[in-house]
């Protein structure tokens, strides 16, 4: 299971490939300008500010959507966020996007656009739920993300602007990238 969670910020796109066919093995590509919907059924598409989001559709051609029921747990649509991108931004406390049954096994990369708003004391950016628990997230109001994987790591200094992190996980290491 997929399981993106909430604190505040994380978008979908910023930079863009042709196409989902581009990119070989790729399981979930969730995109915040495409196939983004108000009801969990994603039949009614977000449009205005402030929309909450039950259905974000993967445009991998795979069929991994993220999804959400009740409406208390779903993050919201900020269109024309950042660079004329939309962005979906969650609460930091309730709001999640889950896709049971994704089977990614535990060597995989992840890229991730997001932004901080708010510091809390502990919370998952995305957590993969899988049997290594590969994780990111904050673990403290200092700014500090943790990696969470076969190994564990602290990345420290976070930028307080949108950035893009790639995680990359493997049976004998966790790394993280930021910007880079």
């Amino acid at each position: 299971m997929l399981s993106i969670t909430g604190l505040s910020g994380l978008s979908g796109i910023i930079y863009t490939f042709d196409s989902p066919n581009d990119i070989s093995n790729l399981l979930v590509w969730l995109r915040s300008d495409i196939g983004v919907y108000q009801d969990s059924a994603g039949t009614t598409p977000t449009i205005y500010y402030d929309d909450p989001v039950g259905f974000w559709q993967d445009q991998s051609g795979n069929s991994n959507h993220a999804v959400q029921s009740p409406d208390a747990s779903k993050p919201i649509y900020k269109p024309n966020f950042l660079n004329n991108y939309p962005a979906i931004l969650f609460d930091g406390v309730d709001d999640l996007l889950r896709k049971s049954n994704l089977n990614i096994g535990d060597e995989f990369t992840a890229f991730i656009v997001f932004k901080k708003v708010t510091q809390t004391d502990f919370g998952y950016i995305i957590n993969f739920c899988t049997s290594n628990n590969n994780a990111l997230q904050q673990s403290g109001t200092d700014g500090t993300y943790q990696v969470l994987g076969t190994s564990s790591s602290n990345l420290t200094n976070a930028p307080s602007d949108f950035w893009l992190t790639s995680l990359s996980f493997t049976s004998h290491n966790t790394r993280a990238y930021i910007n880079g």
